[in-house]
């Protein structure tokens, strides 16, 4: 491993230095997130981000995450959509920067 990406060095990981330590200007933690079907119930939606939510929490999710080098850190939906669209736009951008076609 180079770097990571984060902005900051990574708890399980404090030897690495970041992306931005070595001067690219990249923000982006590994992130895991659980999506549903377009037109699922808010209420459902709401649910099932709460069952997660605590899932993740607990102390084996939190070290199962910490030994794949990620800090745990839960958003509502609508947190969720922003940070989704916000990750693909910039991936957007760094893919076009490097030049890599879709395969």
């Amino acid at each position: 491993m180079l770097a990571i990406t984060s902005s900051e060095r990574a708890k399980a990981l404090p030897d690495y230095p970041t992306m931005k330590e070595g001067g690219v200007a990249i923000n982006t933690p590994g992130w895991w997130s659980v999506f549903a079907p377009a037109g699922t119930p808010k209420p459902v939606i709401a649910q099932l981000n709460k069952m997660f939510s605590e899932a993740v929490s607990t102390d084996e999710a939190r070290a199962f995450f910490k030994k794949l080098g990620n800090d745990v850190f839960t958003l509502s939906p609508e947190e969720s959509q922003k940070y989704y669209e916000r990750e693909y736009k910039n991936w957007g951008e760094w893919v076009g920067i490097a030049k890599i076609e879709p395969q």
